[in-house]
């Protein structure tokens, strides 16, 4: 016969797991919310690039500067998905804003190209900064999801 109190431990036990592991995906939900639409943005802003400014001298960098984020952005989401360990999303989110960073240099060198529409370049930069708060906002959801540590990222972008 089992006791009552075996039976009480079994459950106890399966509730635990049941919510636990309820409330441990809730942060990868999100963080992998927020990886998929930085692929997203990554990739559209790519092809903008392709469109609008290959005619301008800098455009190989800034392809190579795009093809890196692209590829960069589509990495943290396959990491994501695998549930690879929140160190290493977190490494790979910070070599992504630092390249985020140089390729807002390469744009404003931009604006010296006497050929490019201006509407175009304003627009792309709008879109280079939705990039910019996705990546914040994953720093902010990676970092809390670990361990806490709150930062300013002193960027100028209002998340």
């Amino acid at each position: 016969m089992v006791s009552h109190t075996k039976v009480a431990f079994v459950l106890t036990l399966g509730f635990a797991g049941l919510f636990g592991g309820a409330a441990q995906a809730q942060p990868f939900q999100q963080i992998d919310r927020l990886a998929v639409q930085l692929q997203r943005q990554a990739r559209e802003l790519h092809r903008e690039a392709h469109t609008h400014f290959r005619p301008t001298p800098q455009y190989q960098h800034l392809e190579r500067d795009l093809s890196e984020i692209d590829r960069l952005a589509a990495h943290i989401h396959q990491l994501v998905d695998r549930r690879a360990g929140l160190d290493h999303v977190r490494a790979e989110v910070t070599k992504l804003d630092r390249l985020y960073h140089h390729a807002e240099e390469v744009i404003a060198g931009l604006a010296s190209y006497r050929q490019i529409d201006r509407r175009t370049l304003d627009h792309f930069r709008r879109d280079l900064a939705h990039v910019g708060r996705t990546i914040h906002q994953l720093e902010d959801a990676v970092g809390h999801s670990g361990h806490s540590h709150g930062h300013d990222h002193g960027h100028g972008h209002d998340r």
